[in-house]
């Protein structure tokens, strides 16, 4: 099958970039850039659970640039969940982006991606390691890459909060070089059985391009389950 084909052929990448992804957990938040910028990121997620093994996601987001004052990108995704076991589940989905220039031109874009999940639960802590390989292409614009994701959160005692932490690494499929990082850390609550509202603080480097940038945003998100 093709998922398996393309899992084979980037194993030694997924292995890599989680040796690196460790690696990056324990680096300070430091920025080798030449430009900073505050961004404002939002998203609105459904989600509906088919059966035991499978569910289907939608969501929007919209994202601003320029200290907030320009648009960045805004998108439409939609997504497939399997869930294979406890601790191992995969994804698939397309992603359609409009993203905005610094003249505010619209280009649009198609992303294809898809997700290697492996979750593990020790008490109140929950990790989770992500694989995704993803495939993006406009008018003018190519890229291909492996994207690897460490997180840990945990579930404060008599109450429904849940910080949680992450870092992960873009790797340039085509350059082989590891090309940009992210660093988070938010919260979520629950509003109600089936709503979920969520924050984030989130710094993200540049590197290896000759005009690095570092993007300092603030994210928030609502979810909902049927």
């Amino acid at each position: 099958m093709i998922f398996y084909e393309i899992l084979h052929k980037y194993e030694s990448s997924i292995l890599r970039m989680k040796k690196l992804s460790i690696l990056f957990f324990f680096l300070p938040f430091i920025a080798f850039s030449q430009e900073q910028d505050f961004q404002l990121w939002s998203k609105l997620e459904l989600g509906y659970k088919l059966n035991d093994k499978f569910s289907v996601g939608l969501a929007e987001g919209f994202r601003l640039r320029g200290n907030t004052s320009l648009p960045l990108k805004s998108f439409t995704n939609v997504s497939f969940n399997y869930r294979h076991s406890k601790q191992f589940r995969f994804a698939s989905g397309y992603r359609f982006v409009q993203a905005f220039n610094l003249a505010q031109e619209v280009n649009l874009r198609h992303r294809f991606y898809i997700d290697v999940l492996l979750k593990e639960k020790k008490k109140r802590w929950r990790l989770s390691y992500r694989a995704r390989f993803q495939q993006q292409e406009g008018v003018d614009h190519s890229e291909s890459y492996h994207r690897s994701r460490i997180s840990a959160s945990y579930n404060v005692r008599k109450t429904p909060l849940e910080p949680i932490a992450s870092v992960e690494g873009f790797c340039d499929l085509n350059n082989k070089t590891v090309d940009k990082i992210r660093y988070t850390l938010g919260i979520s609550h629950p509003l109600g059985k089936q709503l979920e509202a969520g924050v984030y603080y989130r710094i993200q480097n540049e590197m290896n391009v000759n005009a690095a940038n570092t993007f300092y945003i603030i994210g928030f998100g609502l979810s909902y389950n049927l």
